[in-house]
């Protein structure tokens, strides 16, 4: 969904030149909102960027901010409520217009809800170590909300199509929305 969220995994690099280059290369992409999903002991393998993302953003005289939802590797939050109220949150900021969102890898279509057609945009990305199950799970619950996706559906269907994302092949929705497919080629 071009301008609506980027799921990826962590870009903090230790080695010194190429973090500098990768932490250039994401600010310079536009994002301005990064919802980091690691837990404090998972970001020790990790060099931080919100430092150099806060230096290019005042260079740039630019706002950027960082949202930590820890979930831990390879499991869920427990607390569905909490996890429920999070997306929710990020959805009505993309409902009012605040945020921008990428996602790289998940569905290969476009769906035309109106939600890029608002002046006031911020990019938004999701990231965990490699940015796939945490990321995913959380992307997926997001864009069936979104797009009043019923039960498991639209979490099977990102999922695979983010496994997928290198191939043909794409996972389809049902007949029923459809009609959410049809500006596609409008972006």
């Amino acid at each position: 969904i071009p301008n609506l969220l980027l799921a990826s995994g962590y870009f903090g690099v230790r080695e010194s030149t190429r973090h500098a280059d990768v932490t250039r290369s994401v600010f310079d992409s536009g994002i301005q909102i990064f919802v980091n999903l690691l837990e404090l002991e998972e970001m020790k393998r990790f060099a931080p960027y919100e430092i150099e993302m806060k230096k290019y953003a005042q260079e740039a005289n630019r706002s950027v901010e960082f949202i930590s939802f820890p979930i831990p590797d390879h499991s869920i939050n427990p607390d569905n409520q909490k996890v429920l109220a999070f997306c929710l949150s990020l959805c009505d900021r993309l409902k009012k217009g605040q945020l921008e969102v990428y996602l790289k890898k998940v569905f290969h279509r476009i769906f035309d809800i109106g939600l890029w057609k608002t002046p006031e945009r911020q990019l938004v990305r999701v990231c965990v170590r490699v940015g796939r199950g945490r990321t995913g799970t959380i992307v997926s619950i997001i864009i069936g909300i979104l797009f009043g996706l019923t039960g498991q559906q639209a979490q099977v269907e990102a999922i695979l199509n983010m496994y997928h994302g290198q191939t043909e092949e794409k996972i389809k929705l049902n007949a029923d929305q459809t009609a959410l497919t049809e500006n596609c080629e409008a972006l």
